[in-house]
This record gives structure tokens, C-alpha cells and sequence, in this order.
């Protein structure tokens, strides 16, 4: 079996064909220099120039110095680059002028955000869907992630245009990765991961994943990311800002923040998390054959072997930072609940019934009612099928490396037994 790689339509096709014989007469068509990207965005943002915070400058400069060094990218890829952060920066200079003309919104109350931390490929974001059918929780909208500026007003959140932009561009990549809704839903209405927050501080891991960045992604892990969750509650401050604020909490997640918990505490001390959690050589297998989908949008002639290398060694980091993180944190087991994936898929009513306890939040007899007519619509979605071998993942190998993440969570070996 081979990793399977849609046909892209043909004006895609054409345009990295035109980029595949520019490079071959020596130039480099598309080239990203920060200073460019900054100086368009302030054209399109009327002149503005206030970035805000400036330390969002050291991830874009690792962040284009890896896309320009690895230059992995097709043509489609460098448009896609060029116009992607060209956009994160016009955003942060309009909001930047907003949290100015509006300082009172660094007094919005930002009170026991709800956290669902598990490793990726382990029930996250059914967790997250599932949990977001509560009404009183406040969540990142995919439409509000990706145009950020302004601030929703509940007025006229459902005829703003950017939901119907926001649709747009996630129709655009179902037609070029078809099998990616079933591997991870989409939609301009999805509860969004805040990993699409942090990117506007050119700090996240989506960056690795659309544009195979593999420098820039080992810097990432290696930073203190304090001012990256400051910047964040700062950002949530500014969404509800607009009048849409929770009447329980806000609900955040993005498997990154498993291995965030102390940078959390530190920003939003009275944080709670839902942990999800599998065997953790599926994580990796899984992982793979997702970020596969979104890769081969930007790059051509992938070495799959590579990428299964590159996501194994990023996952293995962050399952080993959560467990030495929560053993640290062990006498804050107030503040945690933890869940196999298995069971959250078998009985997830019964799985948030059971986080709503620990945590002392009503669950409603209408709450429940969607809750349960919401976990009957995904079970009927096409299962995300892959093969560790795709990705030159030798499991029997990596089995040992991970037995203390099994042992931590009690995970039991699989009824097939250790790979081997």
C-alpha cells in the first residue's frame, strides 16, 4: 500500500508545472522575506503599522527561514505561503488598533477555561464537537480563527461574511484533500483549536503541518511559549469582547497544549482539563496519515519515510513532556479528568456526563438531547483508515520507546498483541 495523493485540478497543476521550469532556469519564483510580508500587509491594513506585541518577529523569521532553506514548497504551496501569512499579519495589525481604541478589553473576565489536552489522533476534537453542543460554553468559531478582526456581534453572527469566506476556503481544501473531513470534520461553524490563535503570534504547530517546516517546528518545541498563552487569554478577552460570552466557560483545545499544562497554570490558574488518551503507536501512525493530507496540498514528491520519522520524534516529545508534566502537577487532581479514546467513542454522553460532575457544571435534559443526536451524526462518518507502514513506521521498534505513557495511563496491550 502507498499513500494515496488526490489528483489536483488542473490549474494547480499547471501552476506548479510553470514553477518546476522556472527553477529549472535558476529562478526562484515566490520567495518569502519577512519585511515583503510585513510591508503588504500594512498596504492592505491602510497604512497601519503597529505590529503589537514584537515578539511574534523571532517565529516569523524561523518560520520563513525554514520554508525558504528546507524549500520543500510547490508552486501552490509559496502562493499559499505568501497569502496565508500575509493574512496573519493585515489580522494582528487591525486588532493591535482595536485593543487600542478599546483598552477596556484587557478587563474581560476570563474564568475557568475548560482545556481538552489529549495527544493528537485520540478523540480531541469529538470531545471538543461534542462538549461545544452546550450552549453556555463560549468557543473559537473556525470563521472567527481564521479573520479574526472584529469582533463578532451576536446581532449579526449569522450573516457576517467572513462565515461565508471561511466556508469557502475549507470547500477549497476538501477538493484538494478529499479524505480530509474524515480524518478531522471541517466547517466555518466548527469549534476551532486554538492552535489557529497561536499562529497569529507565528507560534504554532499548524505551520508544520501545512508547510512541512521541520526547522521551524523543532524551534517551537524548544520555547517558552508563557507570552504565546498571555497573548492568548488576550485574544479570547478580545472575541467575547464583541457581547458573545460564555455563561459556563471557554472551551479550548489543541493537542500542543498537553504539553503546555504549566505554561496554563501559570496564565489561567483555575484552568480544567480533559485528558483523552490511546495506544500511543497509533497516535503516531495516525498523526502521520493525517498531516499527510494537509502536506501533500503544498509540496510535491514527499518522502513519506521522512515524514513518518519527523511526526514520530514531535509526538514522542510532547507525550513525554505531558506525563512528566503530570506527574508534577499530581496534587492537582481537582483540576483533571482523563478518558481512553475508545470510551469516549463507545459512550461519550456518558463521558461528558462524567466531566461534568467532576467539574460541577449542570448537564441539562436539552443539553444532553443534542448531545446525544450529535454523537449519532459523527458515528455515521466514514472511518479515517491508514497504514503505519506508509510512513516506514516500524511499531515493534517504537513499542518500547512509549511504555511509560501506557504505564502513566494505564493503556493495555491491544488484544493483537505487541507489533512485531
Amino acid at each position: 500500500m502507498v499513500v494515496d495523493v488526490p489528483r489536483k485540478p488542473l490549474p494547480i497543476r499547471a501552476l506548479n508545472t510553470a514553477y518546476r521550469l522556472a527553477r529549472r532556469t535558476g529562478w526562484r519564483p515566490g520567495r518569502l522575506r519577512k519585511d515583503d510580508l510585513m510591508a503588504a500587509a500594512s498596504r492592505r491594513a491602510g497604512g497601519l503599522t503597529d505590529f503589537g506585541d514584537p515578539r511574534f518577529e523571532e517565529g516569523l523569521d524561523q518560520l520563513v527561514d525554514s520554508i525558504e532553506t528546507e524549500d520543500r514548497l510547490n508552486g501552490f504551496g509559496r502562493v499559499m505561503a505568501r497569502a496565508h501569512l500575509t493574512h496573519l499579519l493585515h489580522q494582528r495589525l487591525l486588532m493591535t488598533r482595536h485593543l487600542e481604541e478599546h483598552p477596556e478589553i484587557r478587563e474581560e473576565p476570563i474564568q475557568r477555561p475548560l482545556f481538552i489536552i489529549g495527544a493528537p489522533r485520540t478523540g480531541t476534537t469529538i470531545t471538543h464537537h461534542l462538549l461545544s453542543q452546550d450552549e453556555r460554553f463560549r468557543y473559537p468559531f473556525t470563521w472567527e480563527c481564521d479573520e479574526i478582526h472584529p469582533p463578532l456581534d451576536p446581532a449579526t453572527m449569522r450573516t457576517d461574511p467572513r462565515i461565508a469566506r471561511s466556508q469557502k476556503g475549507v470547500d477549497r481544501s476538501l477538493r484538494l484533500a478529499p479524505g480530509l473531513d474524515a480524518a478531522h470534520p471541517m466547517g466555518a461553524w466548527e469549534a476551532q483549536e486554538c492552535a489557529l490563535l497561536h499562529a497569529y503570534d507565528f507560534a504554532s504547530a499548524t505551520f508544520n503541518v501545512m508547510f512541512n517546516c521541520q526547522g521551524y517546528g523543532r524551534w517551537l518545541l524548544g520555547q517558552d511559549r508563557t507570552w504565546v498563552y498571555e497573548q492568548q487569554k488576550l485574544m479570547l478577552q478580545y472575541l467575547q469582547s464583541g457581547g458573545l460570552r460564555p455563561r459556563e466557560s471557554w472551551l479550548l483545545k489543541t493537542p500542543p497544549h498537553m504539553e503546555q499544562i504549566d505554561t496554563i497554570l501559570t496564565v489561567f490558574p483555575d484552568a480544567r482539563f480533559v485528558t483523552t488518551f490511546r495506544e500511543p503507536t497509533e497516535v503516531i501512525a495516525s498523526s502521520c496519515s493525517l498531516t499527510s493530507t494537509v502536506i501533500a496540498m503544498a509540496q510535491d514528491d514527499i518522502d513519506w519515510h521522512e515524514h513518518g520519522r519527523n511526526t514520530s520524534w514531535g509526538v514522542e516529545m510532547m507525550l513525554a513532556r505531558n506525563v512528566e508534566l503530570r506527574k508534577q502537577y499530581a496534587d492537582r487532581g481537582d483540576q483533571f479528568i482523563d478518558f481512553p479514546m475508545e470510551r469516549l467513542v463507545r459512550e461519550p454522553v456518558t463521558c461528558v456526563a462524567e466531566i461534568y460532575e467532576k467539574f460541577g457544571i449542570e448537564l441539562s435534559d436539552e443539553t444532553r438531547r443534542r448531545m446525544v443526536a450529535f454523537a449519532a451524526q459523527r458515528a455515521a462518518r466514514k472511518p479515517h483508515v491508514y497504514d503505519a507502514a506508509d510512513y516506514g513506521l516500524d511499531l515493534a521498534a517504537i513499542w518500547p520507546r512509549l511504555q511509560y505513557y501506557r504505564d502513566y495511563y494505564g493503556i493495555p496491550t491491544p488484544a493483537g498483541g505487541i507489533p512485531t
